[in-house]
Order: structure tokens, then sequence, then C-alpha cells
């Protein structure tokens, strides 16, 4: 089991090496807010094809929860998803602990990114609430502007 530190070292590597910032916006440190939170490789494939080949993913997902479909293809056809769907079976029978990571991961960021403090459950009053609506708002803002400055966008 990787210690805290080992974790987020890990998370930083496949950030940084599987950027999902859009093109508008290169973030400097890892991970980000565009990050997957996940250092699962089938997840991560999952990921590009849904920004690279959208269309592709789509079917395959489709056949996969639809097998009946399959029949209705070539199996010139069905061979250009085969690798696909067998990833769509890795991902669903490792979904709880995709799910999981995620959480954990993104809980690990809020709490050295963003300073949130580390509690399993956060209950805040109102007053707090709306102090942490403001500083999220804020750093949105200013992550809007210098993304606006960078692209020579009026604000």
């Amino acid at each position: 089991m990787l210690l805290y530190s080992e974790k987020m070292e890990e998370l930083k590597r496949v950030a940084e090496q599987h950027r999902l910032c859009p093109p508008w916006e290169r973030c400097e440190s890892f991970p980000c807010q565009h990050s997957s939170f996940s250092t699962d490789e089938d997840y991560l494939a999952d990921l590009k094809d849904h920004v690279f080949h959208p269309e592709l993913l789509w079917t395959a997902w489709s056949l996969f929860y639809g097998p009946s479909q399959k029949q209705t293809l070539s199996p010139q056809e069905l061979e250009k998803y085969s690798a696909i769907l067998s990833r769509c079976e890795r991902i669903a029978a490792k979904r709880p602990q995709i799910l999981s990571e995620i959480d954990a991961n993104r809980r690990m960021f809020m709490e050295e990114v963003l300073g949130f403090p580390r509690k399993e459950k956060v209950h805040l009053t109102e007053e707090e609430f709306a102090a942490l609506k403001e500083k999220v708002k804020a750093m949105m803002t200013e992550d809007f502007q210098r993304c606006a400055v960078r692209n020579g966008w009026s604000t």
C-alpha cells in the first residue's frame, strides 16, 4: 500500500503524463483541476478515447451494454471494437476501485493544493460554507482571467 506522499507523487506523474487540460489552459503544476484523479491505465485510455475518438468509444460502450447490437456488425467491424470492448469489461469490473481511488485522490488534491481541512465529512456552518464558496469562486475567476489574458480575450 502506498504512503500518502507516494500516492500524491504517483498522481502528479500520471496527471502530467495524461494531460486533460483544454488547449487554452495549460496548467503548470499537477495534479490540476482538469486531472482525472485516477492512475488506472484502462480508465486513462478510456478518457483519451473520450477526447480523441468519442464516436468510437460511444459505440464500444453501447456494444458492451447492449450485446445484442453486436449481431448487426460484420466480423471486420466487430474486430475494430474488440480491444476497446475488452477494456470496457476491465473497467466495469474495476469500477468500484476506480471510483474509490478518484474520490480519495480528489480529497488529497483538495487538502494539499486547495488547503481544505482533512476530514471524512465536513460539517460547515452557513457562514463557513459562504466563505468557502467565495474562495472557490475567486479561484475560478482568477483562473478564467489568466486564461483570458493568455488568449487575448477581453474580460
